[in-house]
């Protein structure tokens, strides 16, 4: 198998986008993000992200916005539903009120600090779409353990949208 550091090409289902922009819509219009996290199969030098999984979570507003409390337990959960699949994480896509961008809370987060995830920050509570020229995409260096933003160019050559059947993985 391939590690994710080495993929090139992220190949997005569009079913998918769709999906999780309905549900970043319906969250924001509580004032609360979303986040969910991306799964696929690597094929070559590309991975084909065909499954969505939304953890169980809580919104919390904050001083200045909101913020998200997932327990540890749905990373097993969801973990072992993608196993069984044959699916690994890939990232993780999560909207924001107003401008997308990595917050020190994002930059802090555990789950998804594995070499060469993604990390796709959505303006708007995704009002305006997924994949904008204001969404914001990171890729977590595994040599200097930091989120590296990617220029628009940049994701835009690595995210491809493509017509592939989805999987939504919902919380239990």
């Amino acid at each position: 198998m391939t590690d994710l550091e080495s993929v090139q090409e992220f190949r997005v289902s569009k079913d998918l986008l769709a999906a999780v922009q309905v549900l970043f819509e319906a969250r924001g219009a509580d004032g609360m993000e979303l986040v969910a996290y991306l799964a696929g199969k690597i094929a070559d030098q590309h991975l084909l992200v065909d499954t969505l999984a939304i953890p169980k979570q809580t919104g919390l507003p904050v001083e200045f916005g909101c913020s998200l409390h997932i327990p540890g337990s749905e990373f097993t959960r969801i973990g072992t539903q993608l196993r069984d699949r044959d699916r690994i994480y890939c990232g993780g896509i999560h909207s924001h009120p107003d401008e997308a961008f990595h917050s020190a809370a994002d930059d802090r987060s555990p789950t998804m600090r594995f070499a060469g995830a993604l990390s796709i920050v959505v303006p708007d509570f995704g009002a305006r779409g997924t994949l904008t020229k204001k969404t914001a995409v990171f890729r977590f260096d595994g040599v200097r353990h930091r989120w590296r933003p990617l220029s628009q160019s940049a994701w835009r050559r690595m995210l491809r949208e493509v017509e592939a059947p989805v999987t939504i993985l919902g919380p239990e």
